[in-house]
C-alpha cells in the first residue's frame, strides 16, 4: 500500500502513516502529554496500552486500528489513530482516540491535520466516525470541529485526566448527508427527542409516540414490555458469570446484534497488565435453570465508569429487568464509590428509552445513524446513570466553549437534570442541580 504523506513547507511538518517502527516514538508522546503533578501517565490516560511500545507496533502492524503521525525536525510530535470498527460487521462505526501534539508543535494547526487524515485514511470504510472531543482545554474541541465533526452529546465524568474528572464533548462525522433520515423512524421520549433535535437540528423528523407499524430491523415485540419496576412472569434472577457469559456470546458467532434494543460494541478497552483497573463483567439473566439472557460489561476503576456493551436475550420482553439487575450489579461493585453508568440504546425502542429513565438514566447523546440495519440505518440514544455524583461536579473543568452547536447540546444535557446553561453553569453555584 502506498503512504499517505502531506507535506507542509510552512513549518516542514511530513503527516503519514504510522509504521511499526514508529511505536517507541508514538509512546513517549502520550506519556509526556498525560504525565503531570508527578503521576505517570498510566495512572490517569483511559488506554495505559498506547503507553507501551509492544502494544502500539502491533496495533499497527495488525490493521484492525489506523494509525497517523507528524513528523519534523527529524522526530514525531503528533499521533493519532481510530479503531476502524467497533460494531458489528454491517455497522462500520470508526471510534478517534489519542489526538496528540508536543508541546512544541502546538497552535501550528498539525492535530487539526492529523484529524482529517486519519479520516482521509478511514476512506469509505466507515459510515460514522466518533470521536471524544476534550472540554477543559479549548485545543480539544476545535480540532474536532474544524475536522467537520458534529456535537452529538455531552458526556460527565468521563475520564480521569491531569487536570481531574473531565467531562467531554461527544461528536460524530457521518459519512454523506447528515440531514438524511435514517432507515428506521426514531420513537423517542420527550426528554430525548429534545436531544435529538438539538444534534439534528429542526429538520428532523420522529415516529409519533404509540405509532405501530412494521421496522426494517424491528427490535422483536416492544423490547421492554416488562416494566423495570414489576418482575417478569416468571422468576428471573440476575447473577455475575464472567466464563458462562463469554462462553455464550461467543456462541453466537462473534458478531454483534442489537435486536435486544440495546447497541452492541466493541470500543478500545483499557488494558492494564500491572494492575487490576479493569474490569470485563459479564451478567446472566436466568428463569430458573435456563439461560435467557446475557449482559457484558467494561469496568474502569480509575475512571469510576461502567459500560454496558452488549445485550443479548433468548425472549423479548425481559430486556428492563436484565439492565436494572445488571445495573443493580455495578453499582453493588462500587460500594460507598461513586460510578457512571453508559448503554447505548437503538432509537426505535421506545420501550426500553422509557424504562432506562424510571431507572434514573438520562439521555447524554444522539446518534444518527450510527448502526447498519436492513435497508439502511438506524439512530441510537447514550443513556447515563450517575451513582453518587451530581452532574455539576462534572462542569468544574469544562471551558467556555465558543461552539453554538456545542453549546446548544451541553444545554439540553444539562437541562434534562434541572441545570443551568452552560454559560451560567460554568460562573454560578449549584443550587438548581439535582
Amino acid at each position: 500500500m502506498t503512504p499517505m504523506i502531506q507535506t507542509s513547507r510552512a513549518d516542514a511538518v511530513l503527516l503519514r502513516r504510522a509504521a511499526p517502527g514508529d511505536a517507541r516514538d508514538i509512546a513517549r508522546l502520550y506519556n509526556q502529554a498525560y504525565s503531570m503533578e508527578g503521576r505517570a501517565a498510566k495512572e490517569q490516560y483511559p488506554f495505559p496500552q498506547v503507553l507501551e511500545p509492544g502494544w502500539i507496533a502491533e496495533a499497527v502492524a495488525g490493521g484492525s486500528i489506523a494509525w497517523v503521525v507528524a513528523e519534523a525536525g527529524g522526530g514525531l510530535v503528533g499521533s493519532t489513530a481510530a479503531v476502524r470498527n467497533i460494531g458489528g460487521r454491517r455497522d462500520r462505526i470508526a471510534e478517534v482516540f489519542g489526538v496528540v501534539v508536543s508541546d512544541e508543535a502546538r497552535m501550528k494547526g498539525v492535530a487539526t491535520r492529523l484529524l482529517d487524515l486519519l479520516c482521509a485514511e478511514l476512506g469509505g470504510e466507515a459510515e460514522f466516525i466518533l470521536c471524544e472531543a476534550r472540554t477543559a482545554e479549548p485545543g480539544g474541541w476545535k480540532v474536532a470541529r474544524n475536522c467537520g465533526f458534529l456535537p452529538v452529546g455531552f458526556e460527565p465524568f468521563a475520564h480521569a485526566m491531569p487536570v481531574g474528572f473531565e467531562s467531554m464533548v461527544l461528536t460524530g462525522r457521518v459519512v454523506g448527508d447528515w440531514s438524511a433520515r435514517p432507515a428506521v423512524p426514531p420513537r423517542l421520549t420527550p426528554t430525548a427527542q429534545v436531544l435529538a433535535l438539538a444534534v439534528a437540528g429542526a429538520g428532523a423528523r420522529f415516529r409519533p409516540e404509540g405509532h405501530g407499524g412494521a421496522s426494517p430491523d424491528p427490535v422483536g415485540n416492544d423490547p421492554s414490555s416488562t416494566p423495570a419496576g414489576a418482575p417478569p412472569a416468571e422468576p428471573f434472577e440476575v447473577r455475575r458469570d464472567d466464563e458462562g457469559g463469554r462462553r455464550m456470546l461467543e456462541g453466537r458467532g462473534g458478531d454483534l446484534d442489537h435486536r435486544s434494543g440495546v447497541i452492541g460494541l466493541r470500543p478500545l478497552e483499557g488494558e492494564d497488565r500491572e494492575g487490576r483497573r479493569y474490569e470485563r463483567p459479564y451478567f446472566l439473566g436466568l428463569q430458573g435453570d435456563r439461560v435467557v439472557g446475557c449482559a457484558r460489561a467494561v469496568w474502569d476503576w480509575t475512571d469510576r465508569r461502567a459500560r454496558i456493551l452488549d445485550l443479548r436475550m433468548e425472549r423479548d420482553g425481559l430486556q428492563a429487568g436484565m439492565l436494572a439487575d445488571t445495573t443493580r450489579a455495578l453499582l453493588r461493585m462500587a460500594g460507598d464509590g461513586p460510578l457512571v453508568v453508559i448503554v447505548n440504546v437503538r432509537a426505535d425502542a421506545l420501550g426500553l428509552q422509557r424504562d432506562l429513565e424510571q431507572l434514573q438514566f438520562f439521555p447524554t447523546s444522539y446518534y444518527p445513524g450510527l448502526i447498519a440495519v436492513a435497508g439502511g440505518r438506524c439512530d441510537a440514544v447514550q443513556y447515563t446513570h450517575l451513582h453518587r455524583r451530581r452532574i455539576e461536579e462534572g462542569l468544574e473543568f469544562v471551558t467556555d466553549i465558543d461552539w453554538p452547536r456545542a453549546r446548544s447540546v451541553i444545554d439540553q444535557v444539562l437541562e434534562s437534570r434541572r441545570c443551568p446553561p452552560l454559560t451560567r453553569a460554568i460562573r454560578a453555584p449549584w443550587s438548581r442541580c439535582n
